[in-house]
């Protein structure tokens, strides 16, 4: 008999795991005898409505009653459908708290961890209390895709199955529909300058305010030879606090961006800005690296690892405002060669991933 794996993903398409979610599910319907379902806010089957209802549109009573909803949702399968492995995506905020609960009871789950503490909760201290908790004494089963993730389940001395596995290489369509696509983002890219993209959720955390603040330190002559583009939702409201609504050098989509804007971003950009301040693995890293685009990242251990084993990937910053000044002032005389032939072949890494399917394989139909 078929076992059935449940991909359980809540941020889904509100913030571009979909793609991940895709590539996982590929990856893991290579297992024979598996059969491979996501859960999530968007559809895998374009016949079938989604699973989950989208936790970020809508007022907070509305957004609520789609968690409780969801939970029960999902606890009913758990308790009724047999022969299945439940995969829960995890970001370290307060909604993993409330599905990590379900490891309490059911043995058949295992946490896919993006992040153990979400950035901007990781100094919240109920938040990391319960979120140690439940790792400590509950998760039976988890994977991680970064050193950082490693070791902060170390500090909370976890002690389960642990499968350690690269970052799922994206995979998706390089054509676009120009229909579909906003006329502004379209005339942003109708430039012969420099255009270097931010693309993402707008927070603190991946360091927008480095960005922004380091382009404005830029003289104008030298503002002049880019065109800065940042395109992602801003639910906070961040944006509004920089004075950059009258620079024409920079151009401003906080809105959800469709699949064919973002194609459509990265094949017509020359650099992808990663400012971060810290991050455990990044979903915009490997779309940049998926379209051979050049990377801008800051010195933190997830990029510096990757930059120091991929050097034509992209350029590296200290953590300062005035550095990625220093280095965005350079962009023009670049004459550096990106995507060595070699270092993306080897970039891949299938025998990790191979290695993942094999022992993922072997425990899951050993449950």
């Amino acid at each position: 008999m078929k076992k059935t794996i449940y991909i359980i993903d809540f941020i889904g398409i509100h913030s571009g795991l979909q793609y991940y979610d895709d590539v996982f599910a590929k990856e893991l319907s290579t297992i024979e005898g598996i059969e491979v379902h996501i859960l999530s806010n968007y559809s895998d089957d374009p016949l079938k409505k989604p699973f989950l209802k989208n936790f970020f549109s809508g007022n907070l009573v509305t957004n609520t009653m789609k968690v409780f909803q969801a939970y029960i949702s999902i606890l009913y399968l758990m308790v009724f459908k047999r022969h299945t492995h439940f995969i829960l995506l995890a970001y370290g905020g307060f909604i993993d708290i409330l599905f990590m609960t379900l490891a309490i009871f059911f043995k058949n789950i295992t946490i896919d961890v993006h992040d153990v503490y979400a950035l901007d909760f990781s100094k919240n201290k109920f938040i990391r209390f319960f979120l140690d908790l439940l790792y400590r004494y509950f998760v039976k089963s988890a994977i991680i895709h970064s050193e950082r993730s490693l070791y902060l389940l170390q500090q909370i001395n976890y002690q389960k199955k642990l499968f350690e596995i690269p970052h799922f290489k994206y995979s998706f369509k390089k054509k676009y529909n120009e229909s579909n696509i906003h006329t502004g983002i379209i005339n942003a890219t109708k430039t012969c300058r420099i255009k270097i993209l931010f693309f993402g959720y707008i927070r603190y955390s991946k360091g927008i305010d480095i960005l922004l603040d380091s382009f404005n330190l830029l003289p104008v002559e030298l503002q002049n030879k880019f065109h800065l583009i940042i395109a992602g939702n801003d639910t906070n409201n961040i944006l509004n606090k920089f004075d950059i609504q009258n620079n024409d050098n920079i151009s401003i989509f906080s809105q959800y961006i469709n699949d064919d804007e973002l194609v459509y971003l990265f094949s017509n950009v020359n650099y992808i800005m990663l400012p971060y301040k810290e991050i455990s693995q990044s979903g915009i890293l490997e779309m940049a690296f998926y379209f051979q685009k050049p990377i801008v990242a800051s010195r933190i251990s997830y990029f510096e690892k990757i930059l120091n084993t991929y050097p034509s990937f992209g350029l590296i910053f200290n953590n300062t405002v005035e550095d990625l000044a220093q280095t965005i002032s350079l962009l023009p005389s670049l004459t550096q060669n990106f995507y060595d032939k070699n270092e993306v072949r080897n970039f891949e890494q299938r025998d990790k991933i191979y290695r993942f399917l094999s022992d993922f394989s072997k425990f899951i139909k050993n449950e």
